[in-house]
Parts: C-alpha cells; structure tokens; sequence
C-alpha cells in the first residue's frame, strides 16, 4: 500500500509560473488493509488471482474521505477495480436488478450481471477468481471516472443494493487511485520542476548575470 500527498510548489517554482498540477493524492492496494482513510464496512479479502482488496461486501458501504485538496475547484479522477462476485442478477432477471454504486462527491449507479453487464467499461476478465462457488466472477479492471469537487475535501461512498447474502452475491474493490488534476479556486496546487529543468533555469539566470557583468566592465 501507498500513498501520496499534495505537492506544494517551492518558491522557485511559483516565481516561474508553474503550471497546476497536483497528481496522485491517494494511492491503495489493500495489501495491508483498510488504512484510516476508510469507514464504514472495511472488510478485506485474499484470493489467489486477486491478493487482497476490500471485500467481500453485500449490501453495505464502503466510504473514502480525503482532506487536503485545498479550496477551489478540482478536477478528480478515480480509477479502481471492481470485482462482482457470484450470482449477480441484472435487469429483467428474476431477483435483479443488482447494483454497485457510487455516492457523495460523486454518483453513479450501475446495474450488472455477470453474463449480461451494463457497465460501460469493455475491460473484463470473467472466471472462478475467488474459489467460491459455481458462479463465475467478473473483473471490471482500471475502471476510471472524472469529474468535479469544489472543497478542501473529497468523500466517495462505494455501495450494493438490491442483493442476496455474501454467499451468493458481494463485490469488493482494489487498486483505488484518486488524482487531481488542479485548483481553480483562491489556492492553486502547483508542480515543481524536474530536477533537469530546474538545472537549465539555474544556468539560463547564471548565464544572464554573467553577461551582464561583463557589459559593465
């Protein structure tokens, strides 16, 4: 498990009008757990093809809550897996739909069957990856959303509805990435140089300074 913070520009950076640009701030495998960024149902899981991710979960709620974005408005992008596990039934099956949603900083709900999805994501893998059962199991993988948030906070409420016991329908994620991508409020996040950059800028002003100096003599 990693995570990263906020980059805040060096006064270098700022007197040279770096661009906004603060990148990953939150970065999870659930290899180690559910850190305290998490509330809620934070259950963790191991399978073989999968290692650990946050799972399994019914018809609960999983909630992400970051701080530290700054004021203004950001624009977010989530990226995850989304792993639906057994029998889930869709629309117009008997006992569905099923649904996975996102709520809070951003909603969504998405209604799923293992053999007959509605995701608008292509990117699946469908097998018995968590040793349960007869049902085969979906993998929704680098699922990515983006969209807007206006605060020094972030909440994202990961949930199901509409199923059967954890023995027969439940879901769980993995590989949650959430990064920002500016400010454009009172306080603007912005990035530092590469190292090789800053060396070129160092030279041009050295350069400069040198060549004054020898006008004046």
């Amino acid at each position: 498990m990693k995570k990263t913070s906020l980059l805040f520009a060096a006064p270098l950076a700022l007197c040279l009008g770096a661009t906004a640009n603060a990148g990953v701030i939150y970065d999870t495998d659930f290899e180690s757990g559910a850190d305290a960024e998490w509330s809620g149902s934070t259950p963790t899981s191991s399978a073989s093809a999968l290692t650990t991710y946050l799972g399994r979960l019914g018809n609960q709620t999983a909630s992400l809550n970051l701080t530290g974005l700054g004021a203004g408005s950001h624009e977010v992008t989530l990226d995850f897996d989304l792993y639906i596990i057994d029998s889930w039934d869709g629309i117009g099956r008997w006992g569905g739909p099923d649904t996975f949603g996102i709520s809070g900083d951003y909603t969504a709900d998405w209604a799923l069957h293992t053999e007959n999805d509605l995701l608008p994501y292509d990117d699946k893998d469908t097998g018995r990856y968590t040793g349960r059962y007869l049902y085969t199991d979906t993998i929704y993988a680098g699922i990515t959303l983006t969209f807007t948030t206006i605060g020094d906070a972030l909440n994202l409420n990961f949930y199901g509805s509409g199923l059967q016991s954890l023995n027969d329908e439940s879901w769980g994620i993995d590989n949650v990435v959430v990064s920002v991508a500016g400010s454009t409020g009172t306080e603007t996040s912005t990035s530092v140089p590469e190292p090789s950059s800053l060396v070129l800028m160092l030279g041009a002003l050295a350069g400069l300074g040198f060549s004054r100096k020898n006008k004046k003599a």
